[in-house]
C-alpha cells in the first residue's frame, strides 16, 4: 500500500494491502457488512473510502488463534466390569 499514514484508503489500495486480486471482493467484503466504509461518491455511481481503522479491525477479527485442545478425560469402568487382560 503505498500510502502509510492517510486515513482513508481506495478499495484498490485496500485489495492491495490484502493481496486480493480483484478489486470486486473488496466491494464484496463491503456489501456485505465486514468491512466498513464511507460512500463519498455523488451520482449514479458509489465511490467508496475505507478508514485505516476499519482495515485494522477486519485484520485483527481475522486472526487465526490456536485453539486450546480439549481436556480428553477416560471413561471409567463401572465396578462391576471384570478386567481379564
Amino acid at each position: 500500500m503505498p500510502r502509510t499514514d492517510a486515513l482513508y484508503y481506495r478499495a484498490a489500495e485496500v485489495a492491495d494491502r490484502l493481496r486480493l486480486g480483484r478489486v470486486d471482493a473488496v466491494y464484496r467484503l463491503i456489501g456485505l457488512g465486514l468491512l466498513e466504509a464511507v460512500n463519498v461518491g455523488t451520482g449514479k455511481r458509489a465511490s467508496w473510502r475505507i478508514p485505516a481503522e476499519a482495515v485494522e479491525r477486519f485484520l485483527s477479527g481475522r486472526r487465526a488463534v490456536k485453539p486450546v485442545p480439549a481436556k480428553r478425560t477416560r471413561r471409567r469402568r463401572p465396578p462391576s466390569v471384570t478386567a481379564y487382560f
